[in-house]
């Protein structure tokens, strides 16, 4: 009955159907990695059109090949480092993390339930939200790798 719902983190409201948007996703796309692999391939491409065209024995030319393959790779390595480090995700801020844990703390029992199954869930195992009357405890039964495990979610307040 609660399967569509989840948390979401700064305002502390469950939300039904709603789409998820998590906090330090990547900024790079993979566009950015074909250009610099395109252009390590053209790179390529054109010192072979330039070695096979010149007039020169067999050895320069090799000399010109390794060379130029040796440059072309450091460049498209460089280029790649630096694409790395300028997608990586960014660190959520303390301030950031002090409102999650405040809506956290917030959350009705419920909320947290459904807050707790989604955390399964981010984990890769598939969880259900039992809650309500009759359910001896169990709030939420976790299936782990083909075990279910059932889990009772207590949220408590306090300073």
């Amino acid at each position: 009955m609660r399967e569509g719902r989840h948390y979401t983190p700064v305002s502390g409201t469950v939300v039904q159907g709603a789409g998820r948007c998590w906090a330090g996703a990547m900024a790079g796309s993979s566009r950015e990695l074909d250009w610099i692999l395109g252009g390590g391939t053209l790179a390529f491409v054109l010192l072979l059109g330039f070695v096979s065209s010149s007039s020169m024995e067999l050895t320069e030319s090799l000399k010109w090949l390794l060379g130029g393959l040796l440059l072309i790779g450091s460049i498209v390595a460089i280029a790649f480092v630096a694409w790395h480090l300028w997608s990586r995700p960014t660190s959520p801020t303390a301030r950031e993390f002090s409102l999650r844990f405040e809506a956290v703390r917030a959350m009705s029992g419920a909320q947290f339930e459904v807050f707790t199954t989604d955390l399964f869930r981010a984990m890769g195992h598939q969880g259900v939200v039992l809650g309500g009357a009759g359910d001896q405890g169990v709030d939420v039964i976790v299936n782990r790798h083909g075990e279910r495990v059932p889990y009772s979610a207590r949220i408590t307040r306090g300073p």
